[in-house]
């Protein structure tokens, strides 16, 4: 198997084996259905998680989200909108890197409060105290305001020799589908997760950004871009493009090129992406011409214009996703989308036959 395994989610419970369900949360049951299941949870915690907040167990954001994580104890915990005490009304300005780890070290294991004085009076091991998040990624990237917060169960070290076991953003030269650049303004982070060889054929792989957040046509192109260039990232950087190698055309500048990951390491990527769908996007656009250019064709009606368009959104699609991965369908390849785009063209210079609608209107407006 050629291609890790990639999963965008909000709350994913990636299983290891199958037993009885123990998920239930209609009857207050949040556990796993095995305890090797591992839990990725994601949340925008609207600047809750900051230096200057409040920590105590009274009724305040910190002690919600400490509460309701200590709740779900997820092994992968992923935060955005971290670090504003400005946007949270509680000081100003932002934390640093190692504010936010100091912040992160309180949320999980109490103590002191470092920068407020006094105690902690909510965090996560007051509440369950063999439950632990020991390994913190704070991003080094920002807006000026937030961000990106990832804590894990496991170690967080480099699981494919790529030099780094962690990056806050990345870089890339234009290619493919991608017009270059990264993963957007606040960047796009990546964690590498070493999981116990014991119990575990694999590692993972940890991604978590906060999009550009508006409803201009540039905020819209910003989300679109970066979008492009994650995905890219992804393909090429851990999948190899199936190619069998990391970065195989040499476009991404930032990380340090790797080995791919195998079959059994997932890469798991959430966060904010501040979706908003337009009808000008690429997808919207192909699967609206794949739609209503087919049901066109089943009707024999604008044949020619519908075909046209087909053959247009086949010319996309086989350069876009499947031309580097050769010829055939078992690959992934462009041979369905060779075929389409063949007889499409047919039906651009042939036109509609003698049962098609297009046909009979002719004939009508021909004996007027």
């Amino acid at each position: 198997m050629k291609y890790a395994n990639m999963i965008p989610a909000l709350l994913l419970a990636w299983s290891a084996s199958t037993s009885v369900a123990q998920w239930d949360p209609n009857n207050g049951d949040w556990g796993k259905e095995n305890s090797r299941d591992i839990r990725v949870m994601t949340w925008n915690v609207q600047d809750g998680i900051c230096r200057t907040n409040q920590k105590s167990d009274s009724f305040n954001n910190w002690n919600g989200i400490v509460r309701i994580v200590a709740s779900l104890q997820p092994d992968v915990l992923i935060l955005q909108e971290c670090a504003d005490n400005s946007g949270n009304g509680t000081g100003s300005g932002a934390d640093s890197v190692a504010q936010l780890n100091d912040v992160a070290n309180m949320f999980v294991n109490g103590g002191p409060d470092i920068y407020l004085g006094g105690s902690v009076g909510s965090y996560l091991k007051l509440f369950v105290p063999s439950y632990d998040l020991p390994y913190v990624y704070s991003s080094t990237n920002s807006d000026g305001f937030n961000r990106n917060l990832i804590l894990s169960r496991f170690p967080i070290e480099d699981i494919n020799n790529g030099g780094g076991a962690a990056i806050s953003n990345f870089v890339l030269i234009p290619d493919a589908y991608q017009s270059g650049g990264s993963g957007g303004i606040r960047g796009f982070q990546f964690a590498e997760i070493n999981l116990p060889d014991a119990e575990y054929a694999g590692d993972m792989v940890i991604g978590n950004a906060h999009l550009k957040a508006g409803g201009s046509s540039s905020d819209y192109a910003q989300r679109e871009t970066a979008s492009f260039n994650t995905s890219y990232y992804i393909d090429y950087y851990y999948n190899g493009a199936g190619t069998g190698m990391s970065d195989p055309n040499l476009k991404i500048v930032v990380p340090n090129a790797g080995d791919m990951l195998d079959e059994f390491t997932p890469v798991i990527w959430g966060g904010d992406l501040n979706e908003n769908p337009t009808s000008s996007s690429p997808n919207s656009i192909q699967t609206r011409a794949e739609f209503f250019g087919g049901l066109l064709l089943i009707l024999g009606f604008l044949v020619r214009p519908a075909a046209l368009a087909l053959a247009t959104t086949m010319v996309v699609a086989i350069m876009t996703v499947h031309i580097n991965n050769g010829l055939f369908m078992s690959n992934n390849g462009y041979e369905f989308g060779l075929a389409l785009l063949v007889v499409s063209i047919g039906l651009v210079i042939r036109g509609a036959g003698s049962l098609s609608a297009d046909y009979s209107l002719h004939n009508a407006q021909a004996s007027k």
